[in-house]
């Protein structure tokens, strides 16, 4: 796991990159959420992570075809 990107979809302020840090023993590379007050307390509590504010319909699309690809 040490050479994934992990990306933390619909971050919010953090709770769930910080578990994901704990349980794979470091940060998680970037975060991605809708919302700029989510963005500001994850930035906050996760200073080293790239954020990144995208609509929840960018996000699903980008998803889509990211799994369309892996095919």
């Amino acid at each position: 796991m040490l050479n994934e990107i992990i990306v933390d979809v619909f971050a919010g302020g953090g709770g769930a990159s910080s578990g994901i840090a704990c349980a794979v023993g470091r940060s998680v590379d970037v975060a991605i959420d809708h919302d700029p007050a989510a963005i500001v307390m994850h930035r906050a509590n996760h200073p080293h992570t790239k954020h990144y504010r995208v609509s929840c319909r960018a996000v699903w699309n980008g998803m889509r075809i990211f799994a369309s690809q892996r095919r």
